[in-house]
Parts: structure tokens; sequence; C-alpha cells
């Protein structure tokens, strides 16, 4: 392994492990469920923005981010689908504090979400990270410094 292909990879680990915990929607959905509802819930939304992540993750490495990000039609219409559930998710956390007692129950009680509660949070977390347009674009800006055209696929599936 060249040094080159060593420092790129520290260079993506490091930058990655720092937007993870930068402020974002991804970072804000994760908080929300860890501290209104328990660590479970926190730990089932983590899994849910990290799948939402690895699908801009592909998407960058397939080259389709390229694609969206020179179409202005493309990447707008994702950032308004983006923006339209980032407001129904608000609308709905807004609305929270009338039907607590309701949430509670169907999310399992204070101890954290059910079966179908966890599905939700899940869920709920992996749309938040795969509709927000500015990831794509970060991994799209971060993975053009680390992986070339002559870079070997088993190297882009690490």
């Amino acid at each position: 392994m060249t040094h080159h292909f060593l420092v790129g990879w520290l260079t993506v680990v490091l930058l990655s492990g720092a937007a993870i915990v930068s402020p974002s929607p991804n970072y804000a959905v994760t908080l929300k469920y860890g501290l209104l509802h328990s660590r479970r819930a926190g730990i089932w939304s983590a899994v849910g923005v990290a799948g939402g992540n690895l699908v801009h993750v592909v998407l960058s490495l397939l080259g389709l981010a390229v694609i969206v990000s020179q179409s202005v039609l493309l990447l707008s219409m994702l950032k308004w689908v983006g923006a339209a559930y980032l407001v129904y998710l608000g609308l709905k956390s807004l609305k929270a504090g009338k039907y607590e007692a309701d949430r509670t129950e169907q999310t399992g009680g204070a101890d954290g979400p059910g079966e179908k509660g966890a599905a939700r949070v899940l869920r709920s977390s992996f749309l938040v990270s795969t509709f927000n347009p500015k990831v794509t674009l970060f991994y799209l800006v971060l993975f053009t410094q680390v992986v070339e055209p002559g870079t070997p696929a088993s190297v882009r599936v690490v």
C-alpha cells in the first residue's frame, strides 16, 4: 500500500467522523430520539442514519452523485423532497407534547421503543439521512480526493 492511499483513507475516516458529530439533521434526529425516548431509541436512530449514509456512499462511488450535482433540476427536486420531509418531522415534533402519553404507549413505554416503535425510529432516521442532499455532496467531494478512475473496485468497497 502506498503512502498516498493510507493518507487518503485516513482523511476519509477523520472527516467522516467529524461530519457525523457536527450539527446536522442526522445528528439532530439521533439526539432527539436518544434524549426524548431512550438510549435504545438513540441507537436505532444511529443505525437508521448510518443506513442512509451508506446510500449516499454507494451513490457517490457509483458516480450518480456527479449527475445529481450537475443537474440543477435533480438536485432541486432532492432538496425540496428532503426539506418537505424535515418540515413534516418538525411539525410532528411540535405536536409531540400534546400526544406524549399516546406516543409513550406506542413506542413501548419509558424503557424505549417496542418492536413497532424501533422500526419507526429506524425508518424515520434513515429517511432523514437519505433525503439530506448535503450528505451526497459531502461524500462526492470527499471521495474525489481519494478515489481515482484507476482505483480498484476492492479498494472502493472498503
